[in-house]
């Protein structure tokens, strides 16, 4: 129990510069006398560690002392944190602790890390390509340079307009096509990613306002009635076929809207 508070005390010290003994006394849950008696344990152990009294005083260790005696260069720091950190994100693991050890004992500070929110769909796989390349690249502080053209908007479109179409023509067709269902739509949207990867950014604005254009000519074939009254339609489901509609157009548009708002004030924040 002793061993393990006193490398605390260390981690803790490392990483506030200073602390009180009443401070450290009721972060640890001992008395007063026991952290001084710590303190003097650590001394003894050739740990730097001294107090000093006084309005500023309290209980030091000697500055870049473990930093001094390191074995690893800036990088191999930073691979180790930003490392531990994505894994903690990607694996939902909680390395909190081991992070401000290992951040106290290299003199980095978190915030300097690389944060990927892993919390969106997608395939992991996938991902994990991506966040190793940006990575590697902040790591070693070079330029990156990202073009996206996002069709996704488009596809979504696509998936109403063949639905509404086949079952329309007596071919019952759920909304996800197979192999997808709603569990693993998320693959889906990767692979609309993928597909158009090369797709020019003009060609796919082009794309978006002839099938926005092919949706709403499509809706205003219905009445209101047919829209938003459930149990119409039996392939529609227990929900409306109005949903959809809003679902590929104004809720999907309200998406992208903020994600667009978002980025532009990333960059001008720059």
């Amino acid at each position: 129990m002793q061993e393990s508070r006193l490398f605390k005390i260390v981690y803790h010290l490392l990483d506030k510069g200073r602390a009180t003994a009443s401070e450290s006394a009721e972060k640890f849950e001992v008395s007063v006398r026991t952290i001084y008696r710590d303190v003097d344990a650590l001394s003894e152990a050739g740990i730097p560690v001294y107090a000093e009294t006084g309005r500023s005083g309290g209980i030091h260790l000697m500055h870049n002392f473990v930093l001094d005696k390191a074995v690893l260069s800036e990088e191999e720091k930073q691979e180790i944190l930003t490392a531990l950190q994505s894994m903690s994100f990607m694996k939902n693991t909680d390395s909190s602790q081991t992070l401000q050890k290992l951040s106290a004992i290299f003199h980095l500070r978190s915030e300097n890390w690389l944060e990927v929110d892993f919390s969106r769909w997608g395939n992991k796989g996938t991902d994990n390509e991506k966040f190793e390349l940006l990575k590697s690249a902040i790591i070693q502080q070079k330029c990156i340079k990202i073009t996206y053209a996002n069709s996704y908007l488009y596809e979504w479109h696509q998936l109403l307009l063949n639905w509404v179409h086949s079952n329309q023509n007596g071919d019952n067709q759920p909304f996800i096509p197979k192999p997808y269902n709603w569990k693993t739509y998320g693959d889906m949207n990767m692979e609309f990613f993928r597909k158009h990867q090369s797709t020019p950014l003009e060609a796919a604005k082009c794309m978006l306002r002839e099938s926005h254009t092919e949706v709403m000519e499509l809706a205003k074939t219905f009445s209101n009635e047919e829209l938003f009254t459930k149990g119409v339609y039996k392939w529609v489901g227990g929900s409306t076929l109005g949903s959809y509609f809003v679902s590929v157009t104004a809720s999907h548009y309200d998406w992208a809207i903020k994600k667009l708002k978002a980025h532009k004030k990333n960059c001008a924040d720059r």
